[in-house]
């Protein structure tokens, strides 16, 4: 049952009424072509119907021009097999590699869009800037991060994003990790004389002050985004522990109301707008803690979209997940639903489940839907973005078969989404990746 979610087989319709060699090759041709992008389906089904051509066709021709015509029904088959792996190998393959970035990638992709261009930031001081998301069509930038006071303590940072205000200011924020996952959130502004254009963004950028966090009292929190909701109120989304803020608890997404883009609203209490929920594939690493990370929120056809990771960063088991909610941020009490599905066998070890979280991208369960685990490794840290009439999903993911390098080799993955969202309860449908084999509506 599981797997049928992720795999809708489309059946091929093709007529094959005229019993002559041309129309025997058309209506092969034509089969090899439809097909391509699903031939692993559908490879018996081809032959099939090309072998019930040529017995008719032999009725009123001879032997000789039969076998003729089956060579090239073969010849059309094995030309159609190799096209096939080429768009497989095309769609699959990251478009930001090691050729851009060296061993070291570009971990936790944050897409930023400005004028005619989309910038991907990341934990690193390499971003770059992209219509298409395409690897002939990136310009490469570095950052320059003065940590101020705080120089001598940071040992890196995490995560930079821009956030762009109403009035036209930019504003920065990152992770600053101080070792040992002891980390705060930051708000950087742009360097003197920084200003940004059409063909040059803001790189250099000056700590300003300390968001959320307070490392000698043992507060951490990290990851950070800045939205607007329909009001027109400003909101730091997050990743911390809850409800105290501190190592080796679960970790929720939250969500800070904000009087400015430098300044929180002291009379908000941050709460949950996502949370783990005792579901198996939620745990960071078995018997530990459980987690849900990144705060991508995109609003699409009326709803807001929370793409959200589970898991070990390091690890296969990291995923991306989708949530969904009628307001950016939930009222008290209500959080981002996620997409449950029923798990008969208990694929993941449940216990008083009867069902599971279904993620867009996973590499844990080889029998749970949208396993890529033959493509890459623990992809993770989703954004969304629509080119043309096309929905994307930009990711970080390490090659297949690569884990625990020390957070190393995340390179950057574009594959196609199918978006149905409806105004009802949200369901599998809503959102589906385009894998090898799939068809994009």
């Amino acid at each position: 049952m599981a797997l049928s979610l992720a795999r809708q087989g489309v059946p091929l319709e093709a007529n094959i009424t005229t019993p002559c060699l041309s129309a025997v090759v058309q209506d092969c041709l034509m089969m090899c072509t439809l097909k391509i992008a699903r031939l692993g389906d559908s490879f018996q089904f081809l032959f099939m119907r090309s072998a019930r051509s040529l017995l008719r066709y032999n009725k009123k021709c001879n032997l000789f021009v039969a076998v003729i015509s089956m060579i090239i029904v073969g010849a059309c088959v094995m030309f159609t097999w190799h096209l096939h792996e080429g768009l497989r190998k095309t769609i699959i393959e990251p478009f930001i590699d090691e050729s851009l970035t060296g061993s070291h990638g570009l971990p936790d992709p944050f897409v930023f869009k400005d004028g005619q261009y989309y910038y991907i930031f990341g934990t690193s001081t390499l971003f770059f800037r992209t219509r298409t998301f395409s690897k002939g069509d990136l310009k490469a930038f570095s950052l320059d991060l003065d940590f101020a006071e705080e120089s001598g303590r940071v040992k890196e940072f995490w995560r930079f994003i821009v956030y762009r205000h109403v009035d036209g200011t930019y504003h920065g924020y990152a992770t600053l990790h101080f070792g040992d996952f002891k980390t705060v959130i930051a708000h950087f502004a742009p360097q003197p004389g920084q200003m940004w254009t059409e063909e040059n963004p803001i790189t250099k950028w000056r700590l300003d002050k300390i968001l959320i966090g307070n490392v000698d009292r043992g507060w951490f929190a990290y990851d950070c985004n800045v939205l607007r909701d329909e009001n027109g109120d400003l909101y730091l989304i997050y990743n911390a522990g809850y409800p105290d803020e501190t190592l080796g608890v679960d970790i929720h997404i939250k969500a800070w109301r904000m009087l400015d883009p430098a300044t929180l609203d002291p009379d908000f209490s941050p709460r949950p707008i996502l949370s783990p929920e005792g579901y198996r594939s939620e745990d960071r690493n078995p018997g530990y803690i459980q987690i849900v990370e990144s705060v991508i929120i995109q609003k699409i056809r009326g709803k807001y979209v929370l793409l959200y990771s589970v898991g070990d960063f390091d690890d296969y088991n990291y995923k991306i997940g989708a949530a969904f909610s009628d307001s950016l941020i939930p009222p008290p009490g209500e959080t981002y639903k996620k997409i449950i599905v029923p798990d008969p066998e208990n694929v993941w070890g449940n216990v008083n489940k009867s069902g599971e979280i279904l993620y867009l991208l996973q590499t844990e369960k080889k029998n749970w839907p949208n396993y890529v685990g033959e493509y890459m490794n623990g992809p993770g840290i989703g954004n969304i973005v629509k080119l043309d009439d096309q929905y994307f999903l930009i990711f970080h993911a390490r090659r297949p078969g690569k884990t625990r390098l020390n957070g190393m080799g995340r390179y950057i993955w574009k594959i196609p989404l199918k978006i149905k969202i409806a105004n009802e309860i949200p369901t599998y449908k809503w959102i589906q990746p385009v894998l090898p084999g799939d068809k994009i509506e």
